[in-house]
């Protein structure tokens, strides 16, 4: 299991792996690689999340930060393999509109 919150481009997905807490995703955010990772990738963006190990209610304004970057590119974001626990994490905080469609 790692330690670390990693975001990274893999077969033409975002994937998102490691521990997703808010210390590891304000790391995240203080790379400032999040838009040059969005760009570089094709005009439907899939996020991979079958790599998460654990994860907060952090993950959530991350997966926001994603869909407005995407959106500034003119993009669109789709989550796939996402774990059963953050549906229910998603529905809960009624993002579900926003994250899952």
């Amino acid at each position: 299991m790692t330690n670390n919150l990693r975001v990274q481009v893999k077969e033409c997905r975002l994937l998102i792996e490691g521990d997703c807490n808010f210390g590891s995703v304000a790391k995240l955010d203080n790379e400032k690689s999040l838009p040059a990772l969005i760009q570089s990738l094709p005009e439907n963006i899939q996020v991979d999340l079958s790599g998460i190990n654990n994860s907060s209610s952090a993950i959530l304004p991350l997966l926001l930060q994603i869909k407005r970057c995407a959106e500034t590119f003119d993009k669109r974001m789709q989550l796939v393999e996402i774990p059963e626990r953050l549906v229910a994490m998603i529905k809960l905080a009624e993002l579900d509109n926003l994250l899952l469609s």
